[in-house]
């Protein structure tokens, strides 16, 4: 049995809740995100980033729905990159739920810059990661 604590931050897809969840299917919590993100919260005692449309994260107390990203994001490897992005922010600001939301705005945000040039057929998580720069720097303007 793996041990969390509350400074952890765990980023599953519904398949992947669902499996933590034991006997949820993914469909279920599909259904009924914002309750199943809650529930996996207070039952792996860590802040959850539940991946989809829209990214719902708690900590078991609070909900916040992240308002950045788009379909072109539903991609092998873009889940990689955002808990790659929430690891790099942790030890700047510390708090697990202001870097998961943090990182999961940042995230998102890039992805949507690249709408401006891009399709959501070509965008790609080395295409976000690419421009990062682009979106830490809208959010500090």
């Amino acid at each position: 049995k793996a041990v969390l604590t509350t400074k952890d931050i765990i980023t599953p897809h519904p398949g992947e809740a669902s499996f933590l969840l034991s006997g949820v299917s993914a469909s279920a919590i599909n259904k009924n995100r914002v309750n199943f993100a809650k529930e996996l919260s207070s039952k792996l005692n860590a802040t959850v980033v539940l991946k989809g449309a829209p990214t719902i994260i708690s900590d078991g107390n609070s909900i916040f729905f992240n308002p950045t990203g788009n379909p072109g994001m539903a991609v092998g490897g873009m889940g990689d990159l955002l808990t790659g992005i929430i690891a790099g922010l942790y030890p700047r600001i510390i708090d697990p739920l202001k870097t998961a939301l943090a990182g999961v705005f940042i995230h998102g945000l890039s992805a949507d810059l690249l709408l401006e040039t891009e399709t959501f057929e070509t965008v790609t998580p080395t295409k976000v990661l690419k421009n990062l720069n682009r979106a830490f720097k809208k959010v500090r303007s």
